[in-house]
């Protein structure tokens, strides 16, 4: 699992390089895993057509003992990043069911639709949030063990990079949420 993390933050780290960060600053990346930000709500295994889900994840600007430095953030202040994408996030999956986002928004990336986390200042919070409508039967199966990045890649000059790795709660042992619409 540590391996996995350190590879997830190598990409990052490698894409953030060659995305914009100024030549003449240090290039510093900090992370943390913060479980179960990711929420299905209700998180059932077996639904019918025509049941309603919620898919949210909400993540506090300010952020007490960050990292391994355990140090206070505040992202907002640190980045001006207003909004990021939910990296990992398997909001595609859904995408033949009606889906109406609530708090941040969908965004069509080639042929796949991701999930962005909007910053809504008013509550000093990332959020994203989307009802989900079953009007598809199937088997469903999302990958739910610390898959899902959101990072926030410095604006303000300092090349910091905050990077959060969470999963979706209630997750099972071998890492899947799954469940049948019928």
């Amino acid at each position: 699992m540590a391996y996995n993390v350190f590879i997830k933050i190598g990409i990052f780290s490698v894409l953030f390089l060659f995305s914009g960060c100024p030549s003449d600053c240090t290039f510093v990346t900090k992370s943390d895993t913060l479980p179960d930000l990711v929420k299905i709500e209700p998180l059932q295994e077996v639904y019918n057509v025509g049941d309603v889900i919620t898919y949210s994840v909400t993540i506090p600007s300010n952020i007490v003992n960050f990292g391994y430095e355990e140090e206070d953030i505040a992202i907002f202040e640190e980045t001006g990043v207003t909004k990021t994408m939910l990296g990992g996030s398997e909001i595609h999956k859904f995408i033949n069911n009606t889906i109406e986002v609530i708090e941040g928004e969908n965004e069509l990336i080639g042929e796949v639709t991701v999930a962005n986390l909007i910053y809504y200042p008013s509550e000093n919070q990332y959020r994203y949030q989307a009802k989900i409508t079953f009007t598809q039967p199937g088997n469903y199966l999302l990958r739910g063990v610390n898959d899902i990045i959101i990072s926030f890649q410095e604006k303000n000059g300092n090349c910091t990079d905050y990077l959060i790795i969470t999963n979706i709660q209630g997750v099972s042992e071998n890492g899947e949420i799954a469940f049948i619409v019928e």
